[in-house]
């Protein structure tokens, strides 16, 4: 069995991930070229750079009628009022980048079934299209790189070794782990710019205002947003900057709390680059972004399973 730990690193990388930006329905006069195609016109491929971390918005918004007019799911007007400044402080609806594959690199931090400290790992993610996934998470076991990967069809975990690349264990995905992350994968061609706001368009959710609390020294408001399938997520979403700092979920005895933070301007888009994630109230993940690349001209060849010698 692969550890269960990093499946719940790759899990949190991925909510990091589709909070990005979606893949489909983009503008297509902003579309920038691929790396191939820079490389035609004798332009280089850049990385998209890490911003500064933006200022705090003070203010509530005023009402953006062009944001609230796709509002379609069910909300109270507590709730309404609430979303609707939430939502214009990340940057509204329409993307202006269109995305056709991502690279993040993060450090992410957690116990894990060999260590009963908290281990700091490096981790990188690629994803291409609608279909393509693949993370590689190094310093979980000395000497190796472990390997997720995802072809738009089948799932799969490798052990791979660092200094020959050679596959020691491949294991393919769990039933339950690989609908889930087709799940997710779908999810992310509905436009996911972030699932929360990206709810807010469709009629079978419910958005209901609990109560005002506070989140450490930052008073917030609770929102109890209601899926199709009735499993409520909590999210707290900060009066100062509107910005969603804690999202929670309980799913029989465990309760998942993932709390965002350095909330930066990528894209046009307020992007939470630091992510943590607790179980039942202790320490399970922490994610901090380094580095970011849109529309590097990602290979399909790179999603591949690799086969062993």
């Amino acid at each position: 069995m692969m550890p269960k730990t990093f499946l719940l690193f790759s899990a949190v990388f991925l909510v990091f991930s589709f909070m990005l930006s979606g893949f489909s329905g983009c503008s297509k006069n902003t579309q920038k070229p691929t790396a191939a195609e820079k490389k035609q016109s004798g332009q280089p491929a850049q990385p998209a750079k890490t911003p500064p971390p933006v200022s705090s918005t003070t203010t509530t918004p005023s009402p953006d009628k062009s944001i609230t007019s796709e509002f379609l799911a069910q909300l109270d007007d507590k709730a309404r009022v609430v979303m609707t400044a939430a939502a214009q402080a990340y940057g509204g609806f329409a993307h202006p980048l269109d995305v056709r594959d991502l690279v993040i690199k993060a450090k992410t931090s957690g116990p894990t079934p060999f260590s009963p400290q908290p281990v700091t790992l490096d981790m990188a993610i690629y994803l291409k299209g609608a279909d393509k996934l693949k993370t590689v998470t190094t310093g979980l076991i000395p000497g190796q790189q472990m390997v997720m990967g995802y072809d738009g069809k089948n799932g799969w975990m490798q052990l791979i070794t660092i200094a020959d690349k050679k596959v020691t264990r491949t294991q393919d995905l769990p039933a339950q782990q690989l609908q889930e992350l087709r799940t997710q994968m779908v999810q992310n061609v509905m436009r996911v710019n972030n699932p929360f706001f990206e709810a807010l368009r469709l009629p079978t959710y419910a958005f209901k205002f609990i109560e005002t609390s506070m989140l450490e020294t930052k008073p917030v408001d609770v929102i109890e947003v209601t899926p199709p399938d009735g499993k409520v997520t909590k999210i707290y979403i900060g009066q100062s900057t509107h910005d969603v700092l804690k999202s929670e979920q309980v799913t029989g005895k465990e309760k998942t709390e993932t709390l965002f933070g350095d909330y930066r301007v990528l894209s046009e888009r307020r992007i939470p680059f630091a992510v943590k994630t607790l179980v039942n109230g202790k320490p399970a993940a922490e994610m901090q972004v380094e580095d970011i690349q849109i529309n590097s001209g990602l290979e399909d060849a790179l999603f591949a399973k690799q086969e062993s010698k």
